[in-house]
């Protein structure tokens, strides 16, 4: 549906880049095939290194209210950070939530993968007991 591309700088400096992103599917695992938007982020850091993922999904038939994932994690050919330590916090913005991964060999081949141009698959659950959802969701973005 949507889809962007900036820089993050802070006082004129770079300090890495954001990818923002959102798209509608049915959601088979949580409600029933009712219809949601996705909306993520990817940020690749230059300093402090590291890399952040901010999902949230809105149920269409519930007046577009998002919610933020338990849990998420991002997948390539070459890595995964699911698994990872990481840090969660909610986000500025209602419904959303912000998981940064600690920087090992696996979240580097993901970061790799992606300047490279492939295409990730996003994972979350929507409740710590709920189903875990790998899903290429996001990646009609980067056709």
């Amino acid at each position: 549906m949507r889809a962007g591309f900036r820089q993050i700088s802070y006082s004129g400096k770079l300090q890495g880049c954001k990818i923002n992103f959102e798209t509608s599917a049915q959601d088979f695992a949580y409600r029933a095939g009712r219809p949601i938007i996705a909306g993520s982020s990817i940020a690749l850091y230059i300093e402090p290194f590291g890399m952040m993922l901010k999902p949230g999904v809105a149920d269409v038939l519930n007046n577009n209210i998002v919610e933020a994932p338990y849990y998420a994690f991002i997948k390539t050919s070459n890595g995964t950070t699911a698994g990872s330590i990481y840090e969660s916090h909610d986000a500025d913005n209602k419904g959303y939530r912000l998981f940064v991964p600690q920087t090992n060999k696996t979240t580097m081949a993901v970061m790799i993968d992606i300047l490279s141009g492939e295409k990730p698959t996003i994972g979350f659950n929507r409740s710590k007991s709920g189903f875990m959802i790998k899903s290429d969701l996001f990646r009609n973005w980067f056709e």
